[in-house]
């Protein structure tokens, strides 16, 4: 899950939020991996792929979120839409 301060940092910083999907296609550690928060899962599958050579590994960026298209409210209501937003984009990839 995000966290607001993610949120806190983009608007600080005016800098993007990039939304990164890292899929490893059949991949048992991807099916343990959703358990998990996404840094941790994301972890899982960067190893997986570095000591499983035979798998590939894909990449999607899903959006770029700039800090003015946050939705108007509050950090932790600007981080359920961004989590939102991330949950409906990666279940398009994954369902694919």
């Amino acid at each position: 899950p995000w966290k607001p301060g993610v949120v806190r940092f983009s608007h600080a910083s005016q800098a993007p939020i990039v939304l990164i999907y890292i899929d490893i296609n059949h991949s048992v550690m991807r099916q343990i991996g959703q358990k998990f928060h996404g840094v941790v899962r994301a972890l899982m599958q960067v190893w997986a792929y570095r000591f499983g050579r035979s798998l590939k590994l894909h990449m999607h960026v899903l959006d770029v979120v700039y800090p003015e298209q946050l939705p108007e409210g509050t950090p932790q209501q600007q981080t359920a839409w961004l989590q939102a937003r991330f949950e409906e984009l990666a279940a398009k990839i994954s369902s694919s």
